[in-house]
């Protein structure tokens, strides 16, 4: 009879460590995409293209202000957790994980408001 080999149990403390590595990886490329949209959104005020004339006759009334609320606690929510896993070196993997989360619900809510805005501008 042949023995079967035995395979070593994973240690607790490489499996949280590759955790914590992997949220943190994670949550830093989830912001930089995000920052990269922000920037990107900006590219047509600083450009002399036919965006600038467009833009002049755009205007964004809302009926109801309550409507405000929800981009509001994103944007609040987002900038709290981002602000903790910074202080925290991005060293709690559920905070990272919250923060990935909380960074792809900005970017969705950024890409619906956009676009909105290219359906007001065509």
């Amino acid at each position: 009879m042949a023995k079967k080999p035995v395979t070593p149990k994973p240690n607790p403390a490489s499996i949280a460590a590759k955790s914590i590595k992997i949220s943190r990886i994670a949550a830093k490329a989830v912001v930089r995409v995000l920052l990269f949209l922000i920037l990107m959104a900006f590219v047509p005020f600083f450009t002399n293209n036919g965006w600038q004339k467009q833009l002049d006759k755009v205007y964004i009334v809302m009926p109801n202000k309550w409507v405000l609320v929800y981009p509001a606690i994103v944007v609040i929510g987002f900038m709290s957790i981002f602000i903790v896993a910074v202080r925290q070196k991005f060293s709690k993997a559920d905070v990272n994980w919250l923060l990935v989360v909380s960074t792809l619900v900005l970017i969705a809510c950024g890409v619906t408001f956009a676009i909105r805005l290219s359906h007001l501008l065509h």
